[in-house]
């Protein structure tokens, strides 16, 4: 598949969102091989390709507080959270049953917090793509089925293309390759405190890409990765 091609299915969820309502179907089995096709090709094309095509084909769209991710695991966002999903059968939970899932330690939590817990872990995988809300029921998308039969290195360089689909992310890419943006300003919807959490969410999801990929971000101000010492490799130890 052309670039082009591939990029156009990627940012419509053309080709996911047809498998996603298929899941729903008793008699579908999901093709793992036309899966890895696609994650494949998605990952043969370079950043630079995704950030041309964003500028060229996406407008950088108002953002609202829902679209900064929040979160406090990105493992609990993607890899852990379809392992979990898939052992309890992928059959649709509630945020607080995702909550309880993640927090397996044994420690006892009131039910508002293993729902927060939840809300924003399963919100963050729908952002990425890798699952979906049907009905306030969560569910793991063809994406998410398939996350965990990857390697740790695939995960990675899938996921550092799956935050092109959050809108602020979007933004701050697409701005980014026109000129300075800074990340404070662009966060400047929520308040201070909130600001100070999310943003490191943020630079977590920019600490996916390699030192060569982050010169890319150079005109994000506030990111401050090479500064901080952060090593995108960490990530995969997280």
């Amino acid at each position: 598949m052309m670039s082009d091609t591939v990029l156009a299915t990627f940012f419509s969820f053309a080709f996911e969102k047809f498998l996603n309502e298929k899941l729903f179907f008793r008699d579908f089995e999901l093709d793992k091989n036309k899966m890895n096709e696609y994650t494949d090709d998605l990952i043969s094309i370079p950043i630079s390709a995704y950030l041309d095509y964003m500028v060229e084909n996406i407008l950088p769209c108002y953002v609202l507080p829902q679209d900064i991710v929040q979160y406090s695991s990105l493992q609990d966002a993607t890899s852990r959270f379809c392992q979990k999903l898939l052992e309890a059968g992928d059959e649709g939970l509630r945020y607080q049953q995702i909550g309880a899932l993640l927090l397996d330690d044994g420690k006892t939590r009131k039910r508002g917090a293993l729902l927060k817990y939840g809300e924003n872990h399963a919100k963050t995988a729908i952002e990425l793509g890798l699952a979906q809300n049907v009905c306030d029921y969560i569910y793991l998308s063809c994406m998410g089925v398939v996350f965990n039969t990857y390697t740790s290195e695939k995960q990675r360089k899938l996921l550092k293309r799956l935050i092109f689909r959050n809108r602020f992310i979007q933004r701050l890419a697409i701005l980014s390759q026109k000129g300075v943006v800074s990340l404070l300003d662009e966060m400047s919807i929520l308040s201070e405190s909130t600001i100070k959490r999310r943003r490191s969410n943020i630079r977590t999801l920019f600490c996916l890409f390699d030192d060569e990929e982050l010169c890319l971000f150079s005109n994000i101000l506030g990111l401050d990765l090479f500064v901080l010492g952060y090593n995108p490799s960490d990530l995969a130890a997280e």
